[in-house]
């Protein structure tokens, strides 16, 4: 009789096993992943599989309706399409190199959208750039990782030494690849490149023609940051500064250039970060700003990963990390990344904050115009598009832990509400 009684059990046990094992075995699909950037123009994003699903892919073209947050022109509703690469087996998963092709026509910020709602993160889409051209002598490149060993003159180069420089390729040699750097020579990068012709490290530069008038404008000229510059800068992959410079300094930005490599980034231009919803896009072919270090501060935060336990070894980082960012740390150029062009004339401005915008620590916001709440504060970081949009807004949009928070303008202009929501 106790056996009877176990029996039913003992089925249930075994069919949840049965099932649970069929599960895993089925056919992963496009929903059982989320799209991230990847490392090249021909397959600019890699399906990862949510969740730690694991499994074979059994993928299709993927035709998904695009919602516009925001286009440079009126256009149709538009589409994108995605199409599988050959998957790649990383660690216990395997992730999919993913083709994208859209029906834009227009510069724009869209997200894919499927039956589940929104699909991964907004995309920053610049129809009709060239593709990077093949791997040859002359192509120039970025460093925007923290992969790949060089060297100068067979010594292991410091890692800042090449921060905000353009390499430019020379030559490729068995197990090499050598760069000429301005202000460093001939620098070997050790390895060899993907079988995609791509360095894990580094983003080529594309000729952009819609560039050159912005380039004329801004390149080798002083410029000011609305609400100030942020950013970070990494003495090594591990290890991460915090640098900024207050609204009224002045800058210089030295070179303006197009990336043909995806990157996660925030309409501000800093890396991805999990504040804020609308300001973060993953830019298909961002822009870099190069400005020069030297002005920049040391702001105290910093970030350590993958740190030795051993107090003494975390001594000398945290006394590395200390010092100000003028003692080789940080590179003498500093990279802002921006998403599109619309951004470039949001974050710099070519003329001094004037004295109509108040210094010092204010008593309030309200009656700020626009123009001194966007010299104070910045232009709206979680809203997409034109300077000249946002000066038409009756409220802006800032990222905001947990929640954005709302500036409300009056019909002059003004300021006439600051909504800064908290947990309860």
């Amino acid at each position: 009789m106790n056996s009877l009684r176990r029996a039913p059990r003992a089925l249930a046990a075994a069919l949840c096993s049965v099932l649970a094992n069929a599960a895993h075995a089925a056919p992963l699909n496009w929903f059982d992943g989320y799209l991230t950037p990847g490392t090249g123009a021909r397959f600019p994003l890699v399906l990862e599989p949510r969740g730690g699903a694991q499994g074979a892919w059994a993928l299709s073209p993927l035709r998904a309706p695009l919602k516009l947050h925001w286009t440079a022109q009126r256009q149709p509703p538009a589409w994108a399409t995605l199409v599988p690469g050959q998957p790649l087996r990383v660690g216990p998963s395997t992730r999919v190199p993913v083709a994208v092709q859209t029906t834009l026509q227009a510069p724009a910020v869209a997200q894919l959208v499927s039956p589940q709602g929104p699909y991964g993160l907004p995309l920053a889409v610049h129809p009709g750039l060239p593709a990077p051209t093949p791997l040859r002598a002359g192509n120039r490149f970025l460093r925007v990782g923290g992969g790949g060993r060089y060297q100068q003159r067979g010594r292991p180069l410091p890692f800042p030494a090449l921060t905000g420089r353009l390499l430019t390729l020379t030559r490729l040699e068995p197990g090499r690849a050598v760069f000429t750097v301005p202000g460093l020579g001939e620098v070997v990068r050790l390895g060899t490149p993907a079988p995609d012709g791509t360095f894990a490290d580094l983003a080529p530069l594309i000729r952009d023609p819609a560039l050159l008038s912005l380039k004329t404008r801004y390149e080798g000229k002083t410029v000011w940051a609305y609400g100030g510059l942020s950013t970070t800068c990494e003495p090594q992959p591990d290890q991460a500064i915090g640098l900024g410079a207050g609204f009224d300094t002045p800058l210089k930005l030295v070179t303006l250039a197009r990336l043909g490599r995806p990157l996660a980034l925030n309409a501000q231009g800093g890396w991805a970060s999990d504040a804020g919803r609308g300001a973060d896009v993953l830019a298909l072919t961002p822009l870099v700003a190069l400005i020069e270090t030297r002005p920049l501060q040391a702001t105290g935060t910093f970030s350590l990963t993958g740190v030795d336990d051993d107090p003494a070894t975390l001594s000398r980082t945290l006394d590395q990390l200390s010092r100000t960012p003028g003692e080789g740390q940080c590179g003498d150029l500093t990279p802002i990344l921006l998403p599109d062009t619309w951004a470039v004339e949001r974050v710099f401005s070519l003329a001094a904050p004037s004295a109509a915008v108040p210094r010092g620590e204010l008593q309030t916001v309200l009656g700020m115009t626009r123009w001194q709440y966007a010299w104070r504060f910045g232009f709206p970081d979680a809203s997409f598009g034109r300077r000249a949009e946002l000066l038409r807004q009756s409220a802006w949009r800032y990222r905001n832990i947990p929640f954005e928070a709302t500036v409300t303008f009056d019909a002059a202009g003004k300021v006439k509400a600051l909504d800064v929501p908290r947990l309860p």
